[in-house]
């Protein structure tokens, strides 16, 4: 007869895969340099193309729910 391998107890909390993840450090500082890298873009602000565009959207949904 083969020997069974004594029963494993099994843990509630799942333990966290850690492989191909970013610690909550390295997520920061990745942030903070992206932050940065498009700070000029954020300052443009929206081209008016696009409030235009939203503006529009609006007035159809507007006059679509009533």
């Amino acid at each position: 007869m083969p020997i069974k391998p004594a029963q494993v107890m099994k843990n509630e909390m799942r333990t966290r895969r850690t492989r191909g993840r970013l610690s909550r450090e390295t997520m920061d500082k990745l942030g903070k340099v992206l932050e940065g890298f498009y700070a000029d873009v954020r300052k443009q602000g929206v081209p008016d193309k696009f409030k235009d565009l939203l503006r529009q959207y609006e007035e159809r949904k507007d006059k679509g729910s009533t």
